[in-house]
């Protein structure tokens, strides 16, 4: 069992906080030489749990540096997420496909990590995206079978206080659908043990296609919080969902979007995953999240309006049940 990597520690405290430029400039000199940040950029505030900052500046050489900082107010979790970057990022360093750790502040709760550029799996044309999705795939294969477990588990009993609490956020924003949401949580309540494994691989748990990004040299995976030790068929179960979605905003016929999903699929390279029960309950759990997501304005942008809104969270719901029928 491998839990958290010794993590790289900052000079003493100071006042300046993570949007300070000129402060985490001064901490971060023994990291990048001659480091000077000129812009800090909020990107995303979540109140209450986390900021994600975007650092601009030169370092010694003149040379652009681009930074991001990711600022929790439980400062344990800034820890975590340096460890898990420095933990995959050493791991065949060729195929890591993960943001470069630059930096923990413990002090401040922030993590930072370089900045990686490219495009999201939708921003791709159809050839492209195919070939992307393979290489996905290949990845999260990899994070699969790596052989270490993180002390950090999926929580069972914490997923199913979810559920619950996802039916009841869909049906006070939505009350036409309440009937739905309910009777697919009572549905996923009833199959819970099916999501009680022990699984003990390496899983990300937010993979989806905007946390895919590509570029000249490759694929690189971002948003990396939430991994933990779990089951395989979620994250499979999970980006499957998310194609879905992808496939609806788009339009698509069913053939495109059973052809993208084929294509990861077959690249992930485990048939027996979408085989069972227990990546059916992950995929209607997920469809509920899905759902969630969508009436708070959250999840892959853009975020659907008024009748729009109210069509992707129906038919959101309809496949969760339908994944379990």
């Amino acid at each position: 069992m491998i839990g958290a990597a010794t993590a790289t520690h900052a000079e003493p405290s100071d006042t300046g906080g993570p949007r300070d430029v000129d402060a985490v400039s001064r901490r971060l000199a023994g990291h990048i030489p001659g480091l000077r940040l000129e812009r800090a950029h909020v990107v995303s505030d979540s109140p209450g749990k986390r900021q994600v900052i975007a650092y601009s500046g030169t370092d010694g050489s003149g040379h652009g540096v681009e930074l991001i900082g990711k600022a929790y107010v439980d400062a344990s979790r800034a820890r975590r997420l340096h460890d898990t970057l420095t933990l995959l990022s050493t791991l065949n360093r060729a195929e890591a496909g993960v943001p470069r750790p630059v930096a923990l502040l413990s002090d401040l709760g922030l993590s930072l990590q370089e900045r990686v550029s490219g495009r999201t799996l939708d921003q791709l044309d159809d050839p492209a995206r195919v070939s992307a999705l393979g290489a996905a795939a290949r990845w999260l294969s990899r994070l699969h079978a790596v052989g270490f477990a993180f002390e950090r588990r999926v929580n069972p009993a914490s997923e199913r206080r979810k559920m619950s609490e996802w039916s009841a956020l869909v049906a006070q924003h939505l009350p036409d659908v309440a009937a739905v949401a309910s009777a697919l949580q009572r549905r996923l309540d009833t199959l819970a043990p099916l999501a009680e494994m022990p699984g003990s691989a390496p899983i990300h748990k937010d993979f989806h296609y905007q946390h895919v990004l590509v570029s000249g040299d490759g694929v690189r995976i971002i948003d990396l919080d939430e991994v933990r030790s779990g089951e395989p068929g979620h994250d499979v179960a999970h980006f499957s969902a998310y194609l879905w979605l992808l496939s609806l905003r788009e339009e698509r016929s069913q053939s495109d979007a059973r052809a993208f999903d084929a294509a990861f699929a077959d690249a992930y390279g485990r048939a027996d995953l979408a085989a069972g029960a227990p990546y059916r309950f992950f995929r209607a759990c997920c469809f509920l999240k899905i759902a969630k997501q969508l009436v708070r304005g959250k999840g892959p942008a853009p975020a659907p309006q008024g009748e729009a809104l109210a069509e992707q969270v129906r038919l959101a719901l309809a496949e969760g049940m339908c994944a379990i029928e």
